[in-house]
């Protein structure tokens, strides 16, 4: 692919306002065909008229019409324990998570060889589907060692130019359980972006001391944590509690904290204390980030309404855990919308935010992206807008990431 620092890109559509019926609801999305000046990783200009002579002799780079969406994060991803990019297998049925962790002891050592390739095509694949940004889970074990850690973070650099990549370095087998934090450590020393975690209780079976020593590794380390929380009811919600308790003893990992999964925010929810845990997620910066369960509805929207802040991952593509993932956080935001009953119009161009963590029109119908500035990171949708996009998951044609395409459809 061309690469320019200075160029247009021509021919593209932006949403620029809402049309509304006679009782002031939102009927359609209006666009206007307009060409962006990207200089140096950021847009610079935006033209809905004719560009500037000065500009005329720049490098074009044709929209051929499409839709310009912000790019997408995909928040939550395993990439170093993938079947996806080798031959087709379905995953376990009725497994334990203790039946599965003494599967992966067997499994991974014997993955170890494709690791790199496989996670260079889970990376093209959600490129290919507007990704700009991706958050990494990162096995770190006995049966492996720091083996997948280096060979993700030598993928993520080989694909810095193409996507912002980061790692969590994740003790799935229980950091006293597997007894991994020497090699938590380990990891930790080389370099990654946050502490991994998982349900404290019942897999790792001390609470106290599991949360302790990943909150002392996150602030020894000067890193964000980014806790797996599967645990339900009482026990999920004991967890939770010791977590807001040691976010506000520890203020330097306020903002620094993701919540993975926390299916116990469903039944929070559902005993009607939403509100009192969403003030103090809120006050605390716990971000949560989910795979979209479909078989209960995670209280995503009610959380984001409350000033939570939400994200949406992939999690597994293809694994010995799940065999539906499709590396499209479209598909995820498509999924949330259906299970709200969303399909009118506005409902449907609210359903992005999950996708991107931003939204071209505010609930005014004001534009609000992209602004003069932005980083160029842009996906072009064959869609007449992010409604449509969302309810038709519609084809993806290119992603720009820091103003360069990192994928373009042939």
């Amino acid at each position: 692919m061309q690469h320019h620092h200075n160029y247009i890109l021509s021919n593209i559509l932006l949403e620029v306002g809402f049309e509304y019926d006679d009782l002031g609801e939102v009927q359609a999305t209006k666009t206007r065909t307009v060409a962006l000046h990207i200089q140096e990783g950021k847009i610079v200009g935006i033209y809905f008229d004719a560009l500037p002579e000065t500009l005329m002799a720049l490098p074009h780079i044709d929209g051929q019409g499409y839709l310009a969406l912000p790019g997408i994060q995909d928040a939550h991803i395993h990439l170093d324990k993938t079947y996806y990019g080798g031959t087709w297998q379905a995953a376990e049925q009725d497994k334990s998570v203790a039946e599965m962790i003494a599967m992966e002891k067997q499994l991974l050592p014997r993955q170890l060889p494709v690791v790199e390739q496989r996670a260079q095509a889970i990376l093209d694949l959600i490129i290919s589907k507007g990704a700009v940004k991706t958050l990494a889970h990162c096995n770190v074990d006995h049966s492996i060692g720091v083996e997948h850690f280096l060979k993700t973070q030598q993928v993520l650099q080989q694909y810095r130019s193409r996507i912002c990549g980061q790692i969590v370095a994740f003790p799935q087998h229980g950091l006293y359980r597997d007894n991994t934090v020497a090699l938590m450590q380990q990891v930790l020393q080389l370099g990654c972006d946050y502490v991994g975690g998982i349900d404290p209780q019942t897999l790792d079976g001390d609470r106290q001391k599991s949360l302790e020593t990943t909150f002392q590794l996150a602030l020894d380390y000067k890193v964000g944590i980014d806790l797996h929380l599967h645990e339900r009811g009482e026990v999920g919600k004991q967890t939770l509690k010791l977590i807001l308790r040691l976010i506000e003893e520890n203020p330097q990992l306020k903002n620094k904290f993701h919540l993975s999964h926390g299916f116990v925010i469903y039944d929070i929810a559902q005993d009607g204390e939403l509100e009192e845990y969403a003030e103090q997620m809120k006050r605390l910066g716990i971000t949560l980030i989910s795979g979209v369960p479909i078989q209960f509805r995670m209280p995503l929207a009610e959380l984001h309404q409350l000033g939570v802040k939400v994200q949406v991952g992939t999690d597994s593509v293809m694994d010995h855990w799940y065999p539906f993932g499709q590396g499209d956080i479209i598909e995820r935001s498509n999924v949330i919308a259906q299970l709200y009953g969303w399909k009118n119009e506005y409902s449907l161009s609210r359903a992005l935010y999950f996708a991107t963590g931003i939204l071209p029109l505010n609930q005014h119908g004001e534009r609000q992206w992209p602004q003069i500035q932005d980083a160029a990171d842009i996906m072009l949708v064959q869609a007449s807008c992010s409604a449509e996009a969302i309810a038709r998951v519609s084809m993806r044609k290119m992603t720009i990431y820091r103003g360069q395409v990192t994928y373009q459809e042939k």
